[in-house]
């Protein structure tokens, strides 16, 4: 063992390609054993796994909703496919587990590779949930909410009398068109980079790319054209709006099994109403050519 991690600490080993999944920390130390005890930590590990690869990494950052969103973003179908024991001791909980049912051979037979263990360290924090939170409920809630917001404000900047106050929605829903549409827009271009730029392939063949497409980016300028008022940049917002609408149930489609599943549910239960809203919205405005007229 004491070889081995001699050698991973040479300067030309010591700075590796961090795979988060793969070959991170504690991987590198659950090699070491293994290849000090024989090979025997992954013949104990050859079961299958409690969860898939994405349902530990969100279990583990549940309690940070950004990150825990972030993730379930960048991840695709890959991680989501049936693993072993041994893949799971990517985490460092889940190679304790498994080093304490290894044995090794001793003059009076087999015997427990961990006889006694110690704390070192004990966190202020609460420990990392066993499975990884459901949150579609809670996920479509607040979707149908942004979804609702954005067909009020449509219907109250023509409903509204006093010129201020449909100034105000009209300003407002342009600005939250803008909003929407530069992040969704960025995060559809980052997954495609991930997929053809990069070969982090856990985030490949990502299906959010149909609930954060890419052009949506088009909002960004066509979202202070409907803030202004100006029909034109209302029918092309109106256009892509229901663009996303489309891609998004078709993701949704997606999940009846024409391709490798992926566990976006939660994201396509928070999406689908805001781009049916935001649709519903920007429709309601088409017919007169904008926002009504001060």
């Amino acid at each position: 063992l004491r070889a081995r991690l001699d050698e991973n600490a040479r300067p030309e080993n010591r700075a590796y390609k961090y795979d988060y999944f793969r070959d991170n920390c504690a991987t590198r130390v659950r090699d070491a054993i293994d290849a000090a005890v024989g090979g025997r930590v992954r013949a104990g590990a050859r079961g299958g796994g409690r969860l898939t690869l994405r349902g530990q990494a969100l279990r583990m950052t549940a309690g940070y909703l950004p990150l825990y969103v972030a993730l379930d973003l960048v991840l695709g179908p890959d991680v989501d496919l049936p693993i072993d024991r041994w893949t799971e001791t990517f985490i460092p909980e889940e190679l304790e587990h498994v080093l304490a049912e290894v044995t090794v051979p001793a003059t009076a037979g087999e015997q427990p590779l961990v006889v006694h263990t110690t704390e070192l360290f004990h966190p202020r924090r609460a420990p990392p949930l066993a499975v990884p939170p459901s949150r579609g409920g809670a996920f479509f809630l607040c979707g149908l909410a942004g979804g609702l917001v954005f067909f009020l404000l449509a219907v109250g900047s023509w409903a509204s009398r006093p010129m201020l106050l449909r100034a105000g929605l009209r300003a407002l829903f342009g600005l939250l068109v803008v909003g929407v549409g530069l992040a969704a827009g960025f995060v559809g271009c980052f997954l495609v980079y991930l997929w053809i730029g990069t070969d982090h392939v856990v985030a490949h063949r990502n299906q959010n790319i149909l609930i954060c497409a890419p052009f949506a980016l088009a909002l960004t300028v066509l979202g202070f054209g409907v803030l202004l008022g100006r029909p034109g940049a209302t029918r092309k917002a109106s256009l892509v709006a229901a663009a996303a609408l489309v891609t998004t149930v078709l993701a949704g489609l997606v999940k009846i099994g024409l391709l490798r599943h992926q566990e976006n549910g939660a994201l396509i239960a928070f999406f689908l109403p805001v781009w049916l809203g935001m649709t519903a919205g920007l429709a309601r405005l088409w017919p007169r050519g904008g926002f009504r007229a001060s």
